[in-house]
C-alpha cells in the first residue's frame, strides 16, 4: 500500500462522511475542515415496496427467482422473516468491518468506536475531539502537513500536481460529443486550434486571466 513507501495524508472538504471517511481512515493522518460532515460510520439499506402503489394503478407483476433469496431486492414485495434476518447478519457484518478498519487506522479499540459509530454524522471539529481526524484545516493545510512528513524543508514551496492532468480544450470539447465528432473534424481544424490552446494544458485548476489573442483559421 501508498503508506508503506510514502506518507499518506487525507483531506477532508465539505462532507466525507461513511464511504468517505472509511477511505481517509487508510491515511497516515486526516485533516478536516471545521465544518465537514464526516463520520456516519454505519450501515444503511432502503428498499422500497411499491407493490400498493402498482395495484392502485392496475399494475400488476410477475417474477421467476431461482434460490431462495433472489428476489429479496425486490421492489414489488415485502421481506419475509427469513429475508430481513440475512439482510440483517449481512449489514451487520459490513459494520463490524466498517469499525475494525477505523479502530485500525485511528488506533483505538473496536469498542470506542463502535460508541462514536452507529452513522452518528459529526462535524470536523467534533471529529477531532472524538478522535476522528487529526488536525482542522483546508486542502493547503493538508498539503503542508504532507509536504512536511515527507521531509520537504519548505512545505509552502512545494509542487502540486493535479492528476489526471488536464486534455487541452479541444480534445476535452470533442470528447462532449462522443468519438464520432473527433473523426468527423477536419484535421487542419485540429492542427489550427491545437498550439493555440496548448497553454491550457500547463495551467493550475482554476480561475486564470489570459491575454486577448486573435484565433485566424484559414
Amino acid at each position: 500500500v501508498a503508506r508503506e513507501k510514502k506518507p499518506v495524508i487525507a483531506s477532508l472538504g465539505n462532507v466525507a462522511a461513511s464511504g468517505g471517511y472509511y477511505m481517509a481512515v487508510g491515511a497516515d493522518k486526516i485533516v478536516a475542515e471545521a465544518g465537514t460532515l464526516t463520520g456516519s460510520i454505519g450501515v444503511v439499506l432502503l428498499k422500497p415496496n411499491i407493490s400498493g402503489l402498482l395495484a392502485r394503478f392496475g399494475i400488476g407483476s410477475d417474477a421467476l427467482g431461482r434460490g431462495r433469496y433472489s428476489r429479496v431486492l425486490d421492489v414489488t414485495k415485502a421481506m419475509d422473516k427469513a429475508e430481513l434476518s440475512l439482510v440483517k447478519s449481512q449489514m451487520e457484518g459490513v459494520y463490524r468491518r466498517f469499525l475494525d478498519r477505523v479502530a485500525e487506522g485511528r488506533k483505538m479499540t473496536v469498542e470506542e468506536v463502535d460508541a462514536i459509530g452507529g452513522g452518528r454524522v459529526w462535524t470536523g471539529r467534533q471529529a477531532k475531539e472524538h478522535g476522528l481526524v487529526d488536525d482542522i484545516g483546508g486542502l493547503q493545510a493538508a498539503i503542508r502537513l504532507a509536504a512536511a512528513q515527507g521531509g520537504i524543508e519548505d512545505p509552502d514551496r512545494a509542487t502540486i500536481v493535479h492528476l489526471p492532468k488536464p486534455r487541452n480544450a479541444i480534445a476535452q470539447l470533442l470528447a462532449s460529443y462522443g468519438t464520432r465528432a473527433a473523426a468527423e473534424v477536419p484535421s487542419l481544424v485540429r492542427d489550427a486550434i491545437d498550439p493555440a490552446l496548448e497553454v491550457y494544458t500547463h495551467l493550475e485548476p482554476g480561475v486564470h486571466t489570459l491575454a486577448a489573442g486573435v484565433l485566424e483559421i484559414r
